[in-house]
């Protein structure tokens, strides 16, 4: 049976619900049961984040935090990070059960355990409990996350490199600023990544890395919690509630669609590359779209779309740049050389949606004194 539908969304994550709720009147096809499952993220934003995503996210809020401390996971702290905003932390299942609401009460239809088999210009496939049916508009918008099925498929993004985030809730001896994010570095445990500890009380903080997706297992995980344990940060090597996902880390191109087609949020590499959020650069993304959109029509409104988004994806290419440079030479052994030639001060203000603003100039200088 066919069936028509001015907007398809493929995907009911953070990016799909949120376009829908954008674009009055969309449908969204997730093949999960509900929205928000299963958790991945740890759901920190800058205070700009929540101002573009707006009364969901703040609705959502649970905690803010005024600076980063990053410090080597056996000790010492390198650097005490000030964001240039207030960075919060966000109830992310909340958040999509309310982006939901917010959708369907914008006209939008969400069908769970729908899953999206084919995607041809202007028309979907999809199987349900009600059978197959195919479904076309006048515009398809790939929301699939970082599996990328179909946004590969059809040339929309390079294939990112891709990283595990894992993470839950431990027990803290307590003492620990509640208005402070612990980042944590070492290259031999974390390699390409880090790892975090988050307090939201004075006695519980969530917990959690992410490494390279061919070094998953439990074993440097382990090893975490246990340097963590016998710096009596954490009262019991253990976490409860765990859940994790992928970590995109790549660059858009700069063409993102073809005919009525577009890829967003993680599906279009829309991440930041260093940490690998992607709420930022998501909401940036479909709310350009969008505004687009409510002016023109699809194929008019790609176009502009797309030379509206251009500046913006040349900062995430300068990002994912500035980040293979210091994978390159370790993220811990890059802070340790900034800091010891006294290009990173013990106090540094800091860009939290914009890294190659902060972190630049001071590659700059490293590589200008190698060399």
């Amino acid at each position: 049976m066919r069936r028509s539908v001015e907007t398809l969304i493929v995907g009911g994550g953070f990016a799909g619900l949120l376009t829908a709720s954008r674009i009055p009147g969309a449908v969204v096809f997730e093949e999960n049961p509900h929205v928000g499952i299963p958790p991945h993220c740890t759901g920190l934003v800058s205070e700009r984040t929540v101002d573009l995503i707006g009364s969901p996210a703040k609705e959502s809020m649970i905690a803010r935090y005024r600076s980063i401390v990053v410090e080597r996971l056996k000790g010492g702290e390198i650097v005490n990070l000030v964001p240039d905003q207030d960075v919060v932390k966000l109830d992310r299942v909340l958040l999509e059960k309310i982006l939901e609401t917010e959708a369907i009460n914008q006209g939008s239809a969400i069908y769970t355990k729908a899953r999206v088999l084919g995607i041809s210009n202007n028309s979907i496939v999809v199987s349900s409990k009600h059978g197959v049916h195919r479904y076309t508009g006048s515009l398809v918008v790939i929301a699939e996350g970082s599996q990328q099925k179909f946004s590969r498929s059809l040339g929309l993004v390079r294939k990112p490199e891709l990283l595990v985030g894992i993470q839950g809730f431990a027990k803290t001896h307590g003492g620990l600023d509640e208005e402070e994010i612990y980042v944590f570095v070492d290259d031999e445990i974390f390699r390409d990544f880090f790892g975090w500890l988050i307090p939201l009380d004075s006695r519980t903080a969530l917990v959690g890395m992410a490494t390279c997706l061919r070094d998953t297992n439990n074993r440097r995980l382990g090893l975490f919690l246990r340097i963590l344990y016998k710096r009596k940060i954490l009262a019991e090597s253990v976490l409860t509630k765990m859940y994790g996902g992928l970590v995109v880390r790549g660059s858009p191109l700069e063409k993102h669609y073809t005919g009525s087609i577009v890829a967003v949020g993680d599906a279009s590499n829309f991440t930041k590359p260093f940490s690998g959020g992607g709420l930022y650069p998501s909401s940036v993304q479909i709310g350009t779209l969008a505004s687009k959109l409510r002016r023109y029509e699809p194929m008019e409104a790609l176009i502009r779309y797309a030379s509206e988004i251009r500046d913006y994806v040349k900062s995430l290419k300068r990002q994912l740049a500035i980040t293979r440079i210091i994978e390159k030479l370790g993220i811990e052994r890059t802070l340790l050389m900034l800091s010891r030639l006294g290009i990173l001060r013990s106090t540094e203000s800091f860009n939290y949606d914009y890294h190659d603003k902060s972190l630049y100039t001071k590659l700059k200088k490293l590589i200008g004194i190698r060399s």
